[in-house]
């Protein structure tokens, strides 16, 4: 009787695994899937793309201007671009713009700490900006820009754009141009 129970329980041969049919309609159906869903993948990561590019360049404006107050310095903020849209958003203690690493310094704790983009991280993302240099004095107000403030338009390969907008007063925001390219979210400008 121990026998018999043991043999019916015991799977076939025939039966044993996927049929050679059944694996083609699998690898067929997980082919169709990532068809579908490669191009929105590709076009999320570009939108990230400009959105981390503005939210470093967020963080590093808030960052000069709350140096600027806590020491009671001005600190001078250097955008540039260059050849193959390649971009540079740096800050410093002197008076002059930085154009790299040596130049790009403030004092923190004594020390001159490199405080620059790294545009490196966002292949693709291309910076328009409404001027090349202003400064945060050290009540926090933003000189060197026009009274209707200036912009900072990170703009991806696939034109996904987001803005970081500046006032006179020291004001930072982020905000979209437009509701068709906006790429993260903002509320628009």
């Amino acid at each position: 009787m121990n026998q018999a129970w043991r043999r019916s329980t015991s799977p076939s041969p025939a039966r044993a695994g996927f049929s050679l049919v059944e694996l083609m309609v699998t690898v067929a159906v997980l082919g169709i899937i990532a068809a579908i869903a490669t191009p929105s993948m590709v076009d999320m990561i570009d939108r990230k793309r400009a959105v981390g590019a503005v939210e470093e360049a967020y963080s590093l404006l808030h960052m000069a201007r709350s140096e600027a107050i806590k020491q009671s310095r001005t600190t001078r903020v250097t955008m540039s671009t260059g050849a193959a849209g390649s971009w540079l958003i740096g800050l410093s203690h002197g008076t002059g713009a930085c154009a790299d690493a040596s130049d790009c310094k403030i004092l923190e704790g004594g020390t001159g700490v490199t405080r620059m983009s790294d545009p490196s991280r966002y292949p693709g993302v291309k910076l328009d900006a409404s001027l090349a240099t202003f400064a945060f004095n050290p009540r926090g107000l933003a000189s060197g820009i026009a009274a209707n403030g200036a912009t900072l338009d990170f703009t991806s390969q696939r034109g996904w754009t987001a803005r970081l907008a500046l006032n006179p007063i020291g004001r930072i925001r982020l905000c979209s141009p437009s509701a068709t390219t906006n790429a993260g979210g903002y509320k628009p400008c």
